[in-house]
């Protein structure tokens, strides 16, 4: 399964049996012993577009009024 990071933040994931992922912004064939751990690290298929999961910068609260 091809899976990205939803951010230009790279994921990591690793099992239990100490190997490792990396995942990217840039879509990586993910072997099936790592999906369930990818998606739960937030990880999302490569056919999603990303900008949905990127909540807009909220404007800071003034609190002094």
């Amino acid at each position: 399964m091809r899976l990205k990071s939803p951010t230009t933040e790279v994921l990591c994931v690793a099992l239990t049996n100490g190997t490792g992922i990396r995942i990217g912004p840039e879509a990586r064939d993910v072997p099936t012993e790592f999906v369930k751990e990818a998606f739960a690290a937030g990880a999302i298929p490569e056919s999603v577009d990303a900008s949905e999961f990127i909540k807009p910068a909220e404007p800071p609260v003034d609190d002094s009024k």
